[in-house]
């Protein structure tokens, strides 16, 4: 029953490569996928681990490469062709590989590890050897080699772009690394061409790096090397000029050649692909751009722009024949080809673009067959559903929605499909339409929805969300589904299932509390209530017990009249098929027992992700969360044939999530968390396992599309019901009132038809107006009635104001008005920066209440400290205050008033202060804060908050409290700062808007003198977010662009003021008083102002137009006068300019100062706020610690560690039963074992017998008695012509295995011993012979019986013990899981206990060591140390310290006296040297009468020298001569001294050979001896007993024992002498042995 995978539906998002001309390559799930575009067929080469991180592939080559994912993987190179395995490369590493790579020639490999600093290696992957090795300091992503130099790599990652070379001088093996150079451009993407390099950036620029000149260059360096030349760096002599990539920061930067843009913006690239023709780019966009090369490395020209209507594309790859073909994947998992063409003149055409596939993005929670039988629908978390046709292995249909959709349940007798989605939403969904119209929608629940399931007759759908079950009825959808009602199981849900049976479907339940709980709805009943909730009467239920809970669970088909049968699997793994009471009446008889399974069967080595059965009920897929599927029988025997296929789905994605059968049975799908599916075909012979087709539902018409936007904000079902409910009396009052209304139109209507009457009858009949009959009672009642009406509606709405403005204002108390500081937002005037301020709540009676708290504490500070002994604290530990209740700290005390705030009151530091022990003590013995300033001190003491304080868990709450007022005071102190940088704000805009009015004056003014300056240049300070929030219901005049209207009264107002207005400017025609007072302020005219010139005009005359030359004398001096004073008003003019310039250019630059000092300003108050949010939340840190370590240990009872002990014990118990019945099997298999191995002896023994006698009769006679003797008759196990296939009887197969035994094992052993006379015995075979032969050969037949009876047992036996083994395996995890939850509580409760604050503050130079790592600063694991004990350590090492000095100081004069001796040794020597020198210079001496007469017995003077008397210069020759002989002596005595101590030293090297020699015997005895022991395994000695060989081991053992010892006891001699030759160069010190008190282990 095998299964084939014959398609791969996914595409991961990642590489997509061309393997051939015409086949992609890509990742699916744990497979790669080649896919023949033209063929239309794809192969899969399934990943030999349990996922694919990245691959490569040499299309030229016929090469692919993978590398696995997890913990230490391989890499695996395969054929293209037939993809079997050429090799597999073991590394050794340990992190995984990122990126690896193919040589152009195809026979180097490159991988990129996944580390921080990636390795990069290159093997020669033929030979499996490492050629070369590089690290990066930053992590790499991509990587290739250079087209035509398998030397040159290139590699992608946080560092930029790299280039690596080989260093192959001086036999090193190397990659040395180039980094790139991009000038600031941050590179993504790159291709290789064989001169250059295009490499795409994040901005979206296009970047030319031209690599020919460093090839050369890299080219002429090996040469130069081969030659002999020194070897310089692989890529040749410094940067070639023009390079960018190999030139160093002062280099220009690359040129841009292309850029990648969408609507107007540069996009990020992220692919790019090349070829001859042109370059390829692509990035987060949904836009491909073609550009055609360049000759010259200018700019690229723009082919093609294609839009492929998708989010951004992640890959590229150019393929086909030509290189024509791109093939691109995108980021929505789609994949597209996009075909390039040229006209018959060469010219490029539109390209041609279609869609290969699309897939699920992310996982694939969910799948479902549809009745058709030829298409299975899956569902995922992009929120889509898809339809696949296993026939065609395309998509047909796909629909998504805003949601993730987690679960979907499909029915073999509806179309429709039910889709579950993680906000909560149930839709029904047509399958039969294309468009998968969506016919019902309702959101049950705020979370997800874990499980869902059609009833057999389709009428309702089951829905699990928490712990609730809801049921959707059906009826005639869509008009009749409606949401029934839920009801609630006392455990979360773990699967449901419906089962067939007599009466209606059954709802089965599985609960995380070993619990199946059987529904049986009665959804007519149930809609007929008014909630949500059905009742147990609506819902009847019925539970039984399991041993494991059931994690999966399916109901395979069963006969109509047979008990139902579900399959499950738990946490155990184990496969079980329960058997299910046929009526739910028989549910009762086993309750309180477990429901034992009816057949098991071991499951996948991981818990299953999802089981599926085929429709027939014959057969059950297993997908498990490793990525391995399994199928076998849904019978479960132990002996039933299973198929288990190879890791399909990535592990590490999640694994499997969903199988299912399609509608026939004949085929399947595996969807996985990777987002894979996995289409299979089901190989078994026979037809047992098919189904007929469902009959199919009548398709629907096109029905209205019910879908909206999931929303977190919609209501759910029951909050939608419920507000129903509320508006039920108010339909019921509108219903009464149109029902009054129409009986109010009908009276009408009677009494207009009986007035009409009365006028049509006779006069004589008719009646008049006054005699007509009104019922003047009836109708003031019912105007009493309608006026009370109106009364209580104008109440119930009087009351309904009153009771919204209540809530109103209790939530305005509540939150705006308890708040005394509101929040409150500064931003800057010319920047966007934001700082607000602390909202504070105020002083309320729990303030007082803390007042009060914290005043008990002081006044327990000030008692007398007891003597502090370091205990656990009990887990019972009360507060501060006992059992006294806080409530009645509520009144202020008559003798102490709490004070206005608990930081107003301090306590002298002198009366208080901290031991070093923690404790409270006088301040005259010391105190750990002696560093902290007095009023610190005195705040922190008062608060027991000081150094060494100690904070017990009875007080960490108190603590809490105090630690959140510590909190409020710092909020306080920055709002302060707060306020007084808000009002410098507003002081500066104040001066920033005078200026602004100055600056309209000056612009009017330039305005008027002629220059254009508009009024959009004004500095206009940005407004607050308060500001802004104030001024959003406020409406300008200026926002208003319509006339606004004006009534009546309006009008005339206006037109008054209009004519009081129009009546004084007449009045003011001939006096203006503004004008006189500007003329008297003017002087009498503009000119006057210092700025009057800038508005005065000079007249030309008009005479002076005429003729110069015509002037009198008198007319050229006024010419000359008017010239004069037009020059002078232009210089006026100009200089008033100007200084209107200078004063605006001033102002402006006010502002930005004002701006610019507020700004700084500003970002100092920003950083105070985030130094006082840092501060604020380690206090709220140390405060949620307290509170919540106060409260786990209020949690940990003791009757949950009761509750672990008694389960551990149950568990131990059943433990060790298992484990007695695992020994008794494993007795009694070793039992079965040895009676086989003397069964097989005694078989093998008659065969050597047989054979030897045999051979008596003669060779050829021999050799037929063998053949018959070897002979069995076979009749049934196969034929003659296989028999005779084999020509030597001893190389078939005799028997059968042990699963094929014979069913009458006696009558098979008579068949076989029986050899017919007349075929079967020799014409030369005497009757002696014949007898002797057949009882020989009955002997051997019954040995094979036995042996098989033997095997049988063997193999029962062992598989009932692997069996044991699993549950002794299972129940040790279980005891061990509750011992380590018994462990995990008890320490638990021990490290709360003595869970114990204690501040302390680290001065500098107090830690002399280095820390390893990072520093806690919260010194959770501290241990508190009594400071005796580190004085008297201190002390100890003060002690040893002096004495090491004292050591050193004599070892010191020691060697002082050794340099002194050898100072005068050298003096002696140096002074002999001297004094031969002088002798050898006399010696030489040339001897004339002077030298004579001084050697002679003349003096010096000529005199005679007196005999008693020598000469001066004799009595100096014969002192040397002494001191010559005195010095000969001394050489003799050394001479003789070291020939003594050669004579010693040659002694000790005669001695060391002569116990060499002694070690080397021992050493031969040993090995005699060990050789001797190894005798008895030999196969010529098998005569020696066990006893004489444990004798002889032990001799030998004793032997090398003693040989041992001797040689420890000589090592030893040898150390201790190395460590006196030691000791006599380098002094030493004596180690001390540290005496510690004897509670140490206490204190510590």
């Amino acid at each position: 029953m095998p299964l084939a995978t014959e398609w791969a539906l996914g595409f991961s998002r990642g590489s997509l490569l061309y393997s051939a001309a015409e086949t992609l390559v890509s990742v699916c799930g744990n497979c790669l996928s080649f896919h023949d575009q033209q063929t239309a067929q794809q192969h899969l080469l399934t990943g030999a681990a349990r996922g694919i991180e990245c691959f490569a592939v040499s299309r030229a080559h016929n090469l692919v490469a993978y590398a696995e994912k997890g913990l230490a993987p391989h890499l695996h190179i395969h054929s293209t062709t037939d993809l079997r395995l050429l090799q597999k490369i073991i590394w050794g590493t340990q992190a995984g590989y990122v990126a690896i790579a193919f040589s152009g020639d195809g026979k180097r490999l490159a991988a990129v590890e996944q580390e921080q600093n990636s390795r990069l290696v290159v093997w020669d992957w033929q030979e499996s050897t490492q050629l070369f090795t590089g690290e990066s300091e930053h992590a790499v992503s991509q990587l290739s080699f250079h087209p035509s130099d398998p030397d040159l790599l290139c590699t992608l990652g946080d560092s930029g772009l790299s280039l690596w070379h080989a260093d192959k001088h001086a036999g090193q093996s190397q990659l040395q690394q180039v980094p790139v150079q991009m000038s600031g451009l941050e590179p993504t993407s790159y291709a290789w061409l064989p001169h250059c390099i295009y490499v795409g950036c994040a901005s979206g620029s296009v970047v030319n790096l031209d690599t020919a000149p460093a090839l050369k260059s890299r080219q002429q360096a090996q040469g130069a090397s081969e030659a002999g030349a020194a070897p310089g760096a692989a890529l040749g002599p410094p940067p070639v000029e023009g390079v960018p990539c190999l030139g160093t920061a002062g280099q220009a930067s690359p040129p841009v050649v292309a850029a990648l843009e969408y609507g107007g913006q540069m996009i990020h690239i992220e692919a790019l692909a090349v070829n001859r023709d042109c370059v390829a780019v692509a990035g987060h966009c949904p836009v491909i751009r073609l550009f055609s090369h360049s000759n010259n490395g200018g700019p690229l020209s723009l082919l093609h722009e294609l839009d492929l209507c998708v989010v951004g594309v992640s890959s590229l790859a150019f393929g086909g024949t030509h290189y024509t073909s791109l093939a691109v994947g995108s980021m929505e998992a789609t994949t597209h080809m996009v075909q390039l063409t040229h006209s018959d003149d060469g010219l490029p055409e539109p390209p041609e673009v279609s869609q290969l596939g699309e897939y699920h993005v992310g996982g694939v929670h969910a799948s479902g067959a549809l009745p058709d039988g030829r298409h299975i629908a899956t569902a995922g978390e992009d929120g889509s559903i898809r339809l696949w046709n296993v026939h065609t292995h395309r998509c047909t249909a796909r629909r998504t929605f805003s949601s993730a959709q987690l679960c979907l349940a499909s029915s073999m007798k509806s179309s429709f499909v039910a889709l579950g989605s993680d906000s909560g939403v149930v839709r029904l969904i047509n399958a039969a339409a294309l468009s998968l119209t969506v016919v019902f929608r309702a959101r049950l629940c705020v979370g997800p929805i874990t499980c869902m399931a059609f009833s057999p007759d389709a009428k309702a759908l089951a829905v699990v969300a928490g712990n609730r079950v809801w049921f959707v009825g059906l009826g005639s959808v869509p008009q009749g589904a409606r949401v029934v009602g839920y009801t609630e199981v006392h455990a979360p849900v773990l699967c449901i299932a419906w089962v067939e049976q007599a009466k209606a479907p059954l709802l089965l339940v599985s609960l995380a509390s070993q619990t199946l709980l059987s529904l049986l709805p009665d959804l007519a009943s149930a809609a007929q209530g008014s909630g949500l909730r059905l009742s147990a009467a609506a819902v009847p239920s019925a539970s039984l017990s399991l041993d494991q809970p059931l994690l999966h669970m399916v109901t395979p088909a069963v006969a109509t009249d047979a008990a139902s049968v579900i399959l499950g699997m738990g946490p155990d793994r184990i496969l079980k098929r329960y058997t299910l009471p046929k009526e739910v009446a028989g549910w009762a008889a086993v309750k309180g027992k477990h429901l034992s399974p009816q057949s098991s069967t071991p499951g996948p080595q991981k818990a299953a992700g999802a089981l599926s059965t085929s429709i027939s009920g014959e057969l059950l897929l297993v997908g498990s969360a490793d990525g391995c599927v399994m199928l076998q029988p849904c019978r479960l025997d132990p002996g039933s044939p299973r198929t288990s296929q190879p890791v399909l789905h990535d592990m590490w994605a999640g694994g499997i999530s969903s199988v299912c059968f399609n509608a026939t049975g004949e085929h399947c799908l595996t969807a996985g968390l990777d987002g894979a599916v996995l289409l299979h075909t089901i190989q078994k012979s026979g037809k047992a396992h098919l189904s007929q087709l469902p009959v199919q539902a009548p398709a629907l018409g096109d029905a209205q599309d019910m879908d909206i936007l999931d929303d977190d904000a919609e209501e759910t079902e029951e909050a939608r019901h419920a507000a129903s409910l509320k508006q039920q009396p108010t339909q019921e009052a509108l219903l009464a009132q149109q029902k009054t209304l129409d009986q109010l139109t009908s009276l009408h209507e009677r009494a207009k038809q009986l007035l009409q009457q009365n006028e049509q009858a006779a006069q004589r009949e008719q009646l008049q107006h006054q005699d007509l009959v009104v019922d003047v009672a009836g109708m003031g009642r019912l105007k009493a009635l309608g006026e009370n009406r109106v009364a209580g509606l104008r109440e119930s709405i009087l009351r309904a104001g009153l009771e919204q403005t209540i809530i109103w204002g209790r939530l305005k108390e509540l939150g705006w008005d308890c708040m005394e500081v509101h929040q409150t937002t500064l931003t800057g005037i010319k920047s966007n920066i934001e700082v607000s301020n602390f909202a504070l709540p105020k002083s309320g009676e729990q303030d007082v209440l803390m007042d009060k708290l914290v005043l008990l504490h002081e006044r327990d500070l000030m008692q007398s400290p007891p003597q502090l002994n370091i205990q656990v604290a009990p887990s019972n530990a009360t507060s501060l205050m006992g059992q006294q209740s806080l409530s009645s700290l509520a009144s202020p005390s008559p003798q102490q008033p709490p004070p206005s705030s608990i930081f107003a009151r301090t306590l002298p530091h002198s009366q208080i202060a901290p031991n070093p022990r923690g404790s409270a003590m006088p301040s005259g013995t010391g105190s750990l804060a002696s560093t902290l300033s007095s009023q610190e001190q005195e705040e922190a003491q008062r608060l027991g908050l000081g150094e060494g304080r100690l904070t017990l868990p009875g007080r960490q709450l108190l603590q809490a409290h105090v630690l959140h007022q510590e909190m409020s005071s710092a909020k306080a102190d920055f709002n302060a700062s707060f306020e007084a940088t808000q009002k410098s704000r507003q002081a500066d805009v104040d001066r920033i808007l005078d200026a602004n009015n100055r600056i309209k004056e000056i612009w009017d003014e330039q305005a008027r003198q002629g220059a254009a300056i508009g009024e959009g240049t004004l500095f206009k300070p940005q407004g607050g977010l308060d500001d802004a929030e104030n001024s959003v219901l406020s409406v300008q005049d200026s926002e208003v662009h319509v006339l606004r209207f004006l009534s009546a009264k309006d009008k005339a107002r206006l037109a008054d003021e209009a004519a009081e207005e129009e009546a004084r400017a007449r009045s003011n025609a001939g006096n203006d008083m503004v004008a006189r007072a500007l003329k008297q302020m003017m002087n009498g005219s503009p000119a006057g102002l210092p700025g009057g010139a800038a508005h005065a005009t000079l007249a030309r005359p008009p005479w002076m137009e005429g003729d110069p030359a015509q002037f009198t004398p008198e007319q050229q001096q006024e010419v000359k006068i008017w010239e004069e004073k037009a020059k002078a008003l232009v210089e006026e003019r100009a200089k008033q300019r100007s200084a209107l310039e200078t004063e605006l250019r001033t102002l402006k630059a006010a502002q930005d100062d004002i701006a610019a000092r507020f700004n700084e300003s500003l970002l100092a108050l920003q950083t105070a706020r985030l130094e006082k949010e840092l501060h604020i939340n380690q206090l709220d840190l140390q405060k949620l610690k307290l509170t919540a370590s106060a409260d786990r240990l209020k949690q940990l009872s003791p009757s949950a560690e009761l509750t672990l002990q008694t389960q551990l014990a149950e568990a131990e118990s059943s433990f060790a039963a298992k484990q007695n019945e695992m020994a008794d099997v494993t007795t009694q298999l070793q039992d079965h074992m040895e009676g086989l191995a003397a069964l097989q002896q005694d078989d093998k023994a008659l065969d050597k017998a047989w054979k030897k006698e045999s051979a008596e009769a003669g060779e050829g006679l021999g050799h037929t008695l063998y053949q018959l003797f070897k002979k069995r008759q076979r009749p049934s196990y196969g034929t003659d012509a296989q028999a005779a296939s084999s020509t030597d009887p001893c190389d078939r197969n005799l028997f059968p295995s042990v699963s094929e035994l014979l069913a009458d094992d006696e009558s098979a052993l008579a068949a076989a011993s029986v050899l017919d006379e007349s075929s079967n015995r020799p014409a030369e075979l005497t009757d002696v012979w014949w007898r002797r032969l057949n009882e020989v050969r009955q002997q051997k037949l019954e040995f094979e019986y036995h042996i098989r009876k033997q095997q049988a047992a063997v193999a029962t036996t062992s598989s009932y013990q692997e069996s044991l083994q699993a549950d002794v395996m299972v129940m040790e995890a279980a005891q061990n899981s509750k011992q380590a939850q018994l462990t995990l509580l008890q320490e638990e409760q021990k490290r709360l206990e003595e869970d114990i604050h204690v501040p302390l503050r680290l001065k500098q130079g107090q830690v002399e060591i280095q820390p390893q790592g990072i520093v806690d600063s919260s010194m959770e694991d501290a241990v508190l140390v009594a400071l005796q004990l580190v004085q008297d350590l201190n002390q100890g090492v003060t002690v040893e310290g002096k004495k090491k000095v004292d050591v050193l100081r004599a070892t010191k004069d020691f060697k002082k006296g050794i340099y002194g001796l050898q100072w005068e040794h050298t003096r002696g020597n140096m002074e002999v040297a001297n004094l031969m020198e002088i002798l050898r210079e006399l010696q030489l001496l040339r001897v004339t009468r002077e030298v004579q007469a001084v050697i002679s017995k003349e003096g010096p003077n000529g005199g005679a020298v007196g005999a008693g008397t020598l000469h001066p210069a004799s009595q100096e020759l014969q002192t040397i001569e002494n001191v010559m002989k005195h010095n000969d002596r001394l050489n003799v005595k050394n001479v003789k001294e070291r020939e003594a101590k050669l004579a010693r030293l040659g002694q000790a090297i005669e001695e060391r050979h002569q116990q060499n020699t002694k070690l080397i015997k021992e050493v031969e005895q040993v090995k005699s001896k060990l050789g001797v022991t190894a005798l008895p395994s030999s196969p010529t000695k098998k005569s020696e007993s066990p006893h004489a060989r444990r004798m002889r081991n032990l001799a030998t053992q004793r032997q090398l024992k003693d040989i041992a010892a001797m040689q420890q006891e000589r090592m030893g001699q040898l150390q201790a002498e190395i460590e006196n030759l030691h000791r006599r160069s380098y002094p030493s010190f004596a180690q001390r042995t540290l005496n510690y008190p004897d509670d140490i282990d206490r204190i510590l």
